[in-house]
């Protein structure tokens, strides 16, 4: 363990739980990513407020992560412009197919991007399936700020455990809580279907940081979004899906309807 995460703890500024934790931070900071290591969400709500400027333009992705950890509403509150194509009065929630497309492609024409990740593996890559891209594209590409929110159940051993868990656990459990016509919805797991609305269309691993984008990884020692190894106790997957629900925002009937055109992810 480097000499400052050693630091950190002993001085007392943080008490992480999950030891994996800060092996995942060194790796993270090895692989060149910024990195800031937050106790709770709460904490890792004030650390995005000290990272984002407050005249900066905000995009958001698809990410009940974010929206768990409420920094959304602070950074409006304190006068941020935030474009997000899940809160009320954009695209999803309240369905507008004028205005669908333009809002995706706001969110990526701003000073800061904020967004959730399928799986960060022990050795410090970020591993992601999209639908549409726009999520991975925001992360890869904004040339002022990046910034990645991660849980501790988004921990996995590797790249291969990683596309297998967010296949076979993560995608049908969202597709089946959507009601998305997607045979994995019905089949519990992977089938790699070939049909319109399919929803993992789109495999980014982040090995390294990106050299012209300036990428913050805030690593929380608290369970946050949808991600869980089948194996742990039901009683910890169930509060994750419960607090995922909380804040899992439904779409518009209109949307869900429109051709299968277009589907987001699920952070």
């Amino acid at each position: 363990m480097k000499k400052g995460l050693q630091n950190e703890r002993n001085r007392g500024v943080m008490k992480i739980s999950d030891k994996r934790i800060l092996a995942v931070v060194e790796h993270l900071r090895g692989n060149g990513f910024n990195v800031a290591l937050a106790e709770n969400g709460k904490a890792a709500h004030d650390k995005i407020l000290e990272e984002v400027p407050s005249d900066a333009t905000i995009g958001v992705a698809n990410s009940v992560t974010i929206r768990q950890i409420g920094v959304l509403e602070k950074l409006q509150k304190r006068g941020n412009t935030v474009i997000d194509p899940i809160s009320p009065g954009y695209g999803l929630v309240e369905f507008k197919q004028e205005t669908f497309m333009e809002t995706l492609k706001g969110t990526l024409d701003t000073d800061v991007f904020i967004s959730g990740t399928n799986a960060v593996t022990e050795d410090g890559k970020l591993v992601n399936i999209d639908g549409l891209g726009n999520r991975v594209a925001g992360m890869i590409w904004c040339l002022r700020k990046s910034i990645v929110v991660v849980g501790r159940n988004k921990i996995v051993k590797d790249v291969d455990k990683a596309i297998y868990r967010i296949r076979n656990t993560i995608t049908p459990t969202f597709a089946k809580r959507r009601e998305l016509r997607l045979p994995c919805a019905k089949a519990g797991r992977c089938v790699d279907c070939n049909v319109p609305e399919r929803a993992c269309n789109i495999t980014v691993v982040i090995e390294k940081r990106p050299p012209l984008t300036n990428m913050t990884v805030v690593m929380v020692d608290e369970d946050l979004g949808l991600g869980w190894d089948p194996e742990w106790s039901h009683e910890r997957i169930d509060e994750i899906r419960h607090k995922y629900e909380q804040f899992d925002w439904p779409y518009a009937p209109a949307f869900l309807s429109y051709k299968g055109k277009f589907r987001v992810g699920h952070q």
